[in-house]
């Protein structure tokens, strides 16, 4: 759209931008800190939802000397690395945007830091933990052939079957008499 309208319009909307330095936008040779600069006001954007200085173009943020207000959710180092990059002085800037960028993760690393350790911790004493219990659950036992139960030694008697079930009782109560079985 830009591009469609002529010459003159097209220097009045540049000239209203809030994300080009003040210094391209006099006719200045853009630099890499003036990339810093236009890098660190569309992060600021994302992050707050607004342009740095607002409706203001940074020309009129240059001669009324105004700041962006700051950002509540950054800690304090990490909104002095993005105030840098915002700084409407060249020369305040960081060098270059992937000077910027990464100092804003160093920043952010830093706070990921100990959550990871701490997970990593406890996957290693969980993977531990494990490894034991299989440890114990597979302990060897006795081979089937050499083992032998109580029922293997007696042969089935029909008549012990039919006395277990007569004088069956339960604890601590008397037994049933074995005629009162054989009626029902």
């Amino acid at each position: 759209m830009s591009y469609n309208n002529n010459s003159s319009e097209r220097t009045r909307q540049t000239l209203r931008s809030g994300y080009i330095s003040p210094e391209v936008l006099l006719g200045d040779t853009p630099t890499p800190e003036d990339d810093t600069f236009s890098i660190a006001c569309l992060a600021y954007h994302l992050l707050q939802g607004s342009a740095p200085f607002g409706k203001h173009s940074t020309l009129e943020a240059t001669v009324r000397n105004a700041a962006p207000s700051s950002i509540r959710k950054l800690r304090p180092d990490t909104w002095a690395a993005l105030q840098q990059g915002l700084n409407l002085k060249r020369t305040a800037r960081q060098k270059t945007p992937t000077a910027l960028l990464n100092t804003l993760q160093r920043k952010q690393q830093k706070k990921l830091l100990l959550p990871l350790a701490g997970l990593v911790a406890a996957g290693a004493v969980a993977l531990t933990t494990y490894q034991l219990l299989s440890s114990w659950s597979n302990a060897p036992e006795e081979p089937a052939a050499t083992r032998t139960t109580e029922l293997e030694l007696t042969p089935p008697d029909t008549d012990t079957a039919r006395n277990t079930t007569e004088s069956a009782a339960l604890i601590n109560e008397e037994a049933v008499p074995p005629h009162s079985l054989k009626k029902a």
